[in-house]
């Protein structure tokens, strides 16, 4: 878990997950839970990296990203990332990031970057794919 940090730069580059990750909640193929960075301009970036592994459990998972909640003045960047892995939860799943809520002034770009993998719940789910409804 990332939480409450100041001024943080965290960069993954041409990191691969092939695990098994399993939890109750906030689980991310590389990073469970970003939450309260507050008035800190932090900055969280993937390149070329895979997420290939499985994410399964509860609620709020991701192949990269669990949740994002609480966070003030932080940037995420993904590019040129892929997620081919599972991502099976109760609620609130996604192939990149699970959950995202009560964040302000956050950023987050996403360049050349695609989920192939399974992603399935209960009951939310976000997008699998760019081609989804």
């Amino acid at each position: 878990m990332i939480y409450g940090l100041t001024s943080t730069v965290l960069s993954l580059r041409k990191s691969t997950n092939t695990g098994f990750v399993h939890g109750s909640y906030s689980i991310g193929g590389f990073i469970g839970n970003v939450s309260a960075f507050q008035n800190n301009s932090s900055v969280i970036s993937f390149e070329g990296c895979e997420s290939a592994g499985h994410v399964s459990g509860g609620n709020y998972l991701g192949g990269y990203v669990g949740i994002m909640h609480d966070n003030i003045n932080i940037e995420l960047n993904i590019t040129n990332c892929i997620s081919t892995g599972t991502v099976t939860g109760l609620h609130s799943t996604g192939g990149f990031i699970g959950y995202f809520d009560g964040n302000h002034n956050v950023s987050i770009s996403m360049m050349s970057s695609t989920n192939q993998g399974s992603v399935s719940a209960s009951f939310y789910r976000a997008f699998q794919n760019d081609w989804d409804d």
